[in-house]
């Protein structure tokens, strides 16, 4: 082990924390381990970091599902990646499966169980939920951590710090649904922070110009981007930014959506593309920062934040050490050895048992390169349905595999914004694969993002043709409301919820298509059990107190409301709805 050099890969300012500590953690295992430069990248001696040279028994590199490993090299050597964004897998399951076609990849160090568990789904491999040597860092001691932040940025201990942190490009940024609002917050004991990272340029002027008018608004750069986090009171933002973090981490978090609000985070607002934020912003802010600390907690699904980050990865390259050979894809590895037995086989003349085992192994690992393996050996047989029914399936698989891999590229530029180059790779994957009902949902959302209820209806039926899933069920009723036939949408809203009790958009669909209709007993059975799972969620709980006083049952709103208070004793609204029930 004395002669093993582990490379630890700088790409950004930013990975040096946690790559100083995974080399600090290497060296009781016996193992050296170096940061190097990614080649390209000027030499920076302020993080002290030398330029890469030399060979190396293994290349360890911070992943944040952007850079889809971006400048590290490509040249054989083991890579294990340290994932360190803790915006859930589906939200960036395009990048995270982008890593499969990395030859070289051999384990992935997740931040805690819950990516662990989503990319055990994508991938047959080492995964482990190991946590991440820079948050803690700072959790090793918060407190001095926060007070030296605030220092650091000049900020008063007694000030409130709101951090606004949405994400720049994607598609469901806060951006353009806060706008000029954020400025409503500004208040003589508050300090609001702009963390403007990847943001469109023009927003970047806009908030500058708002920034140097009002007191108490200022626009960071990316590199205090921690500070900020540390010094928060509150995190502002949307559903692919920094605010994941801040929720782990135990921060107030406020996350506002123009499409869905994601389950976990202390309020969540739905804001309108058209007319945006409104009043409850500010009431919700104010709502948050009233909360006592005692009841913040952070998140330890999704981090693991015991201190023991950095030995846990340390032990993970270790493993990959003394194993190098071991691939990522414990499913395609397999199949590749059963391929060479089985080519061995044939190639002495053993075509029957070399047919019959390559079957069983169909079966269970069904494969365009296994198919086209069996065709070539039932032709050699003789058998030549049998080889056409295989060559057949081989070419269906391989359509299948490029299409599915095209949506995935297309639900990419989604969450990018690009949304006439998705549709354009949603219509190539149909050219490969008609029978693919992903491809029918995916352009049935683009419809409905566009605002063509009418297409969008056609797409969803497609796909339900195909496969009856919530997801296509949902689509079909949002599409069929965004035709004003909200009492058509009730019953496939229903049928998504039946399949998918936590689909969010089907819920909040039905709960649209209940207030149109009249029919709000149909939402109320389906709110009330999403409430009882999820006692928390807030706005879903006073949604159902609302449609419950809608209904008359007075009984119901009064115990929902307790319920609420318990939580949050000045929720917007609270005091008005009990008010009503006082009348």
């Amino acid at each position: 082990m004395d002669e093993t050099m582990i490379e630890l890969c700088v790409r950004r300012p930013s990975d040096v924390v946690t790559l100083r500590a995974v080399a600090q953690a290497l060296k009781p295992l016996g193992v050296r381990g170096e940061l190097r430069l990614a080649p390209d990248l000027p030499a920076c001696d302020a993080i002290g970091v030398s330029q890469r040279s030399g060979p190396c028994s293994l290349r360890a590199v911070v992943e944040t599902g952007a850079e889809l490993l971006r400048g590290v090299p490509r040249d054989g050597a083991p890579l294990v990646v340290l994932w360190d964004s803790l915006v859930p897998i589906e939200r960036s399951v395009g990048s995270s499966n982008l890593l499969a076609e990395v030859d070289s990849l051999r384990a992935i160090a997740a931040p805690g169980a819950a990516h662990a568990r989503a990319l055990e789904l994508r991938f047959s491999g080492r995964i482990e939920g190991t946590g991440l040597p820079r948050l803690d860092v700072l959790l090793e001691g918060r407190e001095a951590a926060r007070r030296q932040a605030r220092q650091r940025l000049g900020l008063s201990e007694a000030a409130k710090v709101l951090v606004y942190a949405p994400s720049g490009h994607s598609s469901d940024s806060a951006l353009p649904l806060i706008g000029e609002r954020i400025c409503d917050l500004c208040a003589p004991d508050r300090v609001v922070l702009m963390l403007g990272q990847g943001w469109p340029s023009e927003q970047v002027e806009s908030h500058l110009r708002w920034a140097a008018a009002r007191a108490g608004l200022l626009l960071l750069e990316e590199d205090v981007r921690t500070d900020a986090l540390l010094a928060a009171d509150l995190v502002i933002g949307d559903p692919s930014g920094d605010i994941w973090e801040a929720r782990a981490l135990g921060i107030r978090t406020l996350s506002v959506d123009e499409r869905s609000a994601p389950l976990g985070f202390d309020h969540a607002l739905l804001a309108s593309a058209e007319a945006g934020v409104g009043p409850e912003f500010s009431q919700a802010v104010d709502a948050l920062l009233s909360r006592p600390e005692s009841q913040l907690a952070g998140d330890i699904d999704a981090l693991r934040a015991d201190g023991g980050a950095a030995a846990r990865i340390a032990g993970l390259i270790q493993e990959v050490v003394q194993d190098p050979g071991r691939a990522f894809r414990a499913g395609q590895a397999k199949g590749r050895e059963v391929f060479a037995r089985i080519e061995a086989r044939t190639a002495f003349g053993e075509t029957e048992q070399a047919s019959r085992e390559l079957r069983e192994h169909l079966d269970a690992y069904p494969s365009a390169e296994g198919f086209a393996l069996l065709a070539s050996i039932q032709r050699r047989r003789g058998d030549l349905e049998a080889a056409l029914n295989a060559a057949e399936r081989a070419v269906a698989l391989g359509r299948e595999g490029a299409a599915k891999a095209l949506c995935e590229r297309a639900r990419v530029d989604v969450e990018r914004g690009e949304f006439a180059l998705a549709r354009e790779e949603f219509e190539e994957a149909e050219q490969l694969c008609r029978d693919l009902a992903e491809i029918w949902i995916g352009l049935g959302s683009l419809d409905l993002h566009a605002g063509d209820g009418v297409s969008a209806e056609r797409q969803f039926r497609t796909a339900l043709d195909i496969e009856k899933s919530g997801r296509a069920w949902s689509g079909l009723g949002l599409a069929l409301s965004a035709q004003g036939r909200f009492r058509e949408a009730l019953a496939p809203l229903e049928s998504a919820l039946e399949l998918d009790p936590e689909g969010q958009a089907a819920l909040f669909g039905l709960v649209q298509a209940g207030f149109q209709t009249g029919e709000f007993a149909i939402p109320v059975a389906h709110l009330k059990r999403f409430v009882d799972a999820h006692p928390g969620n807030l706005d879903f709980a006073f949604t159902l107190a609302g449609l419950q006083h809608q209904l008359g049952d007075r009984a119901a709103v009064r115990e929902c409301l307790n319920r609420i208070e318990v939580f949050d004793p000045s929720y917007p609204g609270l005091a008005e709805l009990r008010q009503k029930l006082d009348e």
